[in-house]
């Protein structure tokens, strides 16, 4: 890698001022000349505007060609592939949660999720001990959300719940006896 050398330039279109860092926005400053990030985003949505039947229409055609491109640049290279994936999951811890619970059949967003939590104080309603994440609590007939409780709690009233799972345990704890 060559020296982090810093010019500035202005944007083209607004006349903003832009610190490029030379090595990492090189192929960017060839191709797009001087322009700064949010005019360059403003002309791509004002192109997918325009043009939006005809971008749509070339994905659809070439749904097949782009899957390739995607499943080579991931044989080629699976650790950026898996470093971007994690960063990603990072970023938006939200969006992978939400996804979890409506996997689950849990419909909560986020910030319901949030607000529960500061109005339970971060407390597990069945133990009451506190813990930085809380399982969402629901009724696996119905999907009613009933608070939020600790992993362990939410297991045992899931075996609860279960009337085969609680058979078991209690002829367990009989024979144990």
């Amino acid at each position: 890698m060559g020296s982090m050398k810093n010019t500035e330039k202005n944007c083209h279109e607004c006349g903003a001022k832009l610190e490029v860092n030379v090595n990492w926005y090189a192929a960017f400053m060839k191709a797009h000349s001087n322009i700064c990030k949010e005019c360059y985003r403003s002309k791509g949505r004002e192109r997918y505007k325009n043009n939006r039947e005809k971008i749509i229409n070339w994905y659809k055609d070439n749904k097949e060609k782009i899957k390739e491109r995607r499943r080579n640049q991931y044989r080629n290279n699976p650790e950026k592939k898996r470093e971007r994936d994690r960063k990603w999951r990072e970023s938006n811890k939200d969006r992978v949660r939400e996804y979890g619970w409506r996997h689950q059949g849990i419909n909560i967003t986020y910030r319901e999720y949030e607000k529960m939590y500061e109005e339970q104080g971060g407390k597990c309603l069945f133990c009451g001990k506190e813990f930085k994440v809380l399982a969402v609590d629901h009724n696996h007939n119905t999907g009613e959300i009933r608070g939020l409780l600790c992993l362990r709690c939410n297991l045992k009233i899931e075996a609860y719940e279960n009337v085969d799972v609680r058979n078991n345990i209690i002829k367990y704890l009989e024979g144990v006896r």
